[in-house]
């Protein structure tokens, strides 16, 4: 999984670029998580302004240099409309978490299906990861169905799993999980 720190490649779909994050990006990324229903599920509240999505570019780079997350944007028609992230790694069990975020106007496009897929596909490739985990919470069908038609199978339901800092609650989560056929 040390790769995918080292030597992530762009991968590119019919539709897609997957590429590394820019922080040209932060306008784009504005727009993604300034929009209260792209992250109603995501336990934050939308993004207040450019200047703080120009921090939240420069963290998520961080990040990736101190190899803690990967996050990855995707293009589309020469704009960036979403990220995937991989995160919660854990080398012992060999696993690795993906989440998720595409702008409201791309729903419904098989773009996020499209782009999950072709990320689990090189993680499996290019890693020795054996399982990969997305959470979602149980509202988001959005998810979920992305969840299922790229092949994790749902294992679990987690009861207040989760801290949302919008409500001040802890939210449930949904456990999917794709395991590579040995």
């Amino acid at each position: 999984m040390e790769r995918l720190f080292t030597n992530f490649k762009e991968i590119e779909t019919d539709r897609l670029l997957i590429r590394e994050l820019r922080d040209i990006d932060y306008i784009d990324l504005y727009e993604i998580f300034s929009n209260e229903d792209v992250v109603r599920f995501q336990q934050i509240p939308p993004m207040p302004s450019k200047e703080v999505a120009k921090q939240a570019v420069s963290n998520f780079i961080k990040g990736y240099q101190q190899k803690q997350k990967i996050r990855r944007s995707i293009i589309y028609k020469d704009k960036m409309i979403g990220i995937v992230s991989i995160h919660s790694f854990n080398y012992d069990e060999k696993s690795v978490e993906l989440g998720f975020m595409l702008n409201k106007d791309n729903w419904g496009l098989g773009i996020m299906t499209e782009a999950a897929s072709s990320v689990i596909d090189y993680i499996l490739k290019e890693t020795d990861a054996n399982i990969i985990i997305a959470k979602p919470r149980p509202e988001n069908i959005g998810s979920i169905k992305v969840c299922e038609k790229i092949g994790l199978k749902r294992i679990g339901h987690q009861e207040k799993a989760i801290f949302n800092f919008v409500t001040e609650e802890y939210d449930d989560q949904l456990i999917y999980q794709l395991e590579r056929n040995n």
